[in-house]
């Protein structure tokens, strides 16, 4: 049971990861497109959250 739980909670650690990740890359676009952030700022908030 012991390992079961471990399971679940690195499931659910890299479900998260994956969902934060994807809403990053939705604020970015959304930042782009009110033009507060460049395509540079972009690259590199993008290149930190793929580090997450």
């Amino acid at each position: 049971m012991n390992e079961n739980l471990k399971q679940i909670s690195l499931t659910t650690r890299i479900i998260t990861n994956e969902l934060n990740k994807k809403r990053v890359k939705e604020l970015i676009q959304e930042l782009e497109d009110l033009k507060a952030i460049d395509k540079q700022d972009s690259e590199v908030i993008k290149a930190a959250a793929d580090c997450l």
